[in-house]
């Protein structure tokens, strides 16, 4: 990371606002820059996306300073960004995106192979869209790259992959842990993997919302091998940082003013309806 940081402007533009205006209809591609120091990642990224035709790869960098100068040249609708890169790395690049370059707000895709604390603190106060942890497969990739199109208001062709089911459950349990990330929860953590997981199982089985204590505690105790008290303090330390966090996102998924006795069963039953509204649009064909 750099000691220099870009300029603040005064007026940026949230996020949203630029997509929702500039929607993309039938046949249109949604541009993307891949920025990554591996040449190796970026040949086969590029072999991966060129196979969609809702995606066009309109440039390639390996290096921070390469990288900001085509995200300047193409203002891409989409931008793939590792976090280790030499001349500036991926949070100087992020940085400089959103601080810099007004009226301009892209989805940023960071798939690293970097996870820790301090990068995931960072990633979270720049407004990062989805942060994955290398090494992803190429259909998670495609997968994750349309639903961040659908949530930004463009109109996207969905894959249609051999095994839809297998495919879907890891792009749910990879938009959990980037909510989670948005709440201010490090990921990897053991009361962050509790939480993810009794989320899966609620976002899993809407239809019938699991016990607590009853089915959803004990079945998460025998995955990772722990009580289940410990499972539920956990999970209930995850929620109270969330609620001290009291960032963007949790006013997002509680459109109401939630008070500091939120309950664990209400958290986790207005998170999964969140993941619901916003992955409505999201389905799989064969």
């Amino acid at each position: 990371m750099h000691d220099h940081e870009p300029r603040r402007t005064a007026d940026t533009v949230r996020l949203g606002i630029v997509f929702n205006d500039r929607k993309k209809g039938n046949g249109a591609m949604h541009t993307i820059v891949i920025c990554d120091d591996n040449a190796n990642s970026l040949e086969v990224l590029n072999l991966a996306i060129q196979r969609e035709p809702q995606f066009e790869v309109v440039a390639n960098a390996q290096d921070g300073r390469t990288a900001i100068a085509v995200i300047e040249q193409h203002r891409p609708d989409i931008i793939i960004l590792d976090i280790v890169m030499p001349e500036y790395d991926g949070i100087y690049i992020a940085t400089h995106v959103r601080q810099v370059m007004e009226g301009y707000v892209p989805i940023i895709y960071v798939l690293s192979g970097l996870g820790t604390d301090q990068v995931a603190r960072t990633l979270n106060g720049l407004g990062i869209d989805f942060f994955s942890v290398k090494p992803v497969s190429m259909s998670v990739i495609i997968q994750n790259l349309n639903m961040l199109a659908e949530w930004q208001g463009f109109r996207v062709f969905l894959p249609d992959p051999a095994d839809p089911g297998d495919i879907k459950q890891e792009a749910l349990e990879n938009k959990i842990r980037n909510i989670l990330l948005r709440l201010g929860i490090i990921p990897y953590r053991v009361s962050s993997k509790c939480l993810k997981e009794a989320l899966v199982m609620y976002a899993c089985h809407s239809e019938a919302i699991p016990n607590l204590s009853k089915d959803l505690y004990p079945q998460i105790a025998d995955k990772y091998g722990l009580s289940v008290s410990a499972v539920e303090r956990n999970i209930r330390h995850a929620v109270l940082l969330a609620r001290k966090n009291q960032t963007d996102m949790y006013d997002e998924i509680f459109s109401y003013p939630a008070n500091g006795n939120i309950t664990t069963g209400e958290f986790l039953a207005a998170t999964s309806d969140y993941i619901s509204r916003t992955t409505k649009k999201v389905s799989f064909t064969r």
